[in-house]
């Protein structure tokens, strides 16, 4: 298999085998069959790469055939299964940057390719198909969807293909004592630790930085009162919880001098005496209290740390 992008193709390949560059739109499967649709028939094409930008700017197109020797494009709209073939060396296939991965499946370069294609939307069903409570349907003779790659698990009934509905569950690392948590702009990993004995000469929040990193996360963004209060009631002990909110320059001007160490935006605060009482003062940690409210400006204030909130993004497992 080789790599053709639009308007370059890639030099060097390997007949048999597999080979991605960068920035490519689509994959020369030389030596494989691809069994689907053809959307156009016979248009011709100066070369490979034109028929690459025909199929590019033609709505449905996610594959080609090219011939050399005579210059035939044919756009395809729907492919089914792609299998070894040492006799071809046309066929084209649209790539894609997103990966769908399903537990279970085990796939080969090309099977997984096709995977990816067909679920490009990430969604419970092949891009396309009709989504029901129980299974993914498309009005679909009975010849073609029995043409489909076996992994797939489509059958035939009543006039309609039918696939397993892809479900997904959100996942947290098992080291560590993670909690699982679901708001309105993601599914999160969340847990409070107690703080490190010695910040071994680190700005305090990035010793607290550290403690988290170890587990596979980051310092805690807060970004809604649901999420303040679950942190705080993650505590392991009471006393104050390092959030990873920090200043930009080191010092203390204000809530406009003040960012999330995940670089997400600061959408809600929960401010007791903050950053206005303390402008210019030089920063080392936001304190969540017992109150639930978050301070800048205690005296020593890394005296009154006795936890640290990490969190990172949950992992998302599709399952058939």
């Amino acid at each position: 298999m080789r790599t053709v992008s639009m308007k370059l193709l890639v030099a060097i390949f390997f007949i048999y085998g597999i080979t991605l560059c960068d920035f490519v739109n689509f994959a020369h499967l030389c030596g494989y069959s691809l069994t689907g649709d053809t959307l156009v028939t016979s248009c011709s094409t100066a070369d490979a790469a034109d028929c690459a930008d025909l199929c590019d700017v033609t709505d449905t197109c996610i594959g080609f055939e090219y011939f050399e020797e005579t210059g035939d494009c044919n756009l395809i709209n729907a492919i089914r299964n792609v299998e070894s073939n040492y006799t071809f060396c046309f066929f084209f296939m649209k790539t894609t940057t997103k990966q769908m991965t399903i537990h279970g499946r085990t796939l080969s370069t090309t099977d997984q390719m096709l995977q990816d294609l067909l679920y490009e939307s990430q969604g419970t069903c092949p891009d396309g198909w009709t989504t029901t409570s129980t299974k993914c349907t498309l009005k679909l003779s009975e010849e073609k969807c029995n043409e489909f790659a076996g992994f797939l698990n489509a059958s035939y009934s009543n006039g309609l293909c039918t696939m397993p509905l892809i479900s997904v569950k959100w996942t947290c690392p098992t080291t560590g004592n993670w909690t699982l948590k679901r708001y309105p702009d993601g599914h999160y990993c969340q847990m409070v630790v107690p703080r490190m004995s010695d910040p071994g000469g680190l700005q305090y929040y990035k010793a607290c930085e550290n403690v988290c990193a170890g587990y596979g996360g980051g310092l805690a963004s807060i970004h809604s009162a649901q999420e303040n209060n679950d942190y705080l009631a993650l505590r392991p002990t009471t006393g104050g919880v390092a959030i990873g909110l920090i200043t930009t320059n080191g010092h203390i001007y204000g809530n406009n001098s003040m960012c999330w160490t995940d670089k997400t935006k600061v959408t809600w605060n929960n401010w007791g005496p903050g950053p206005e009482g303390t402008a210019g003062s030089p920063f080392e940690v936001t304190i969540m209290m017992n109150d639930s409210l978050w301070y800048t400006n205690y005296p020593n204030c890394t005296y009154f740390v006795d936890n640290i909130a990490c969190k990172l993004n949950a992992t998302k497992v599709q399952l058939v």
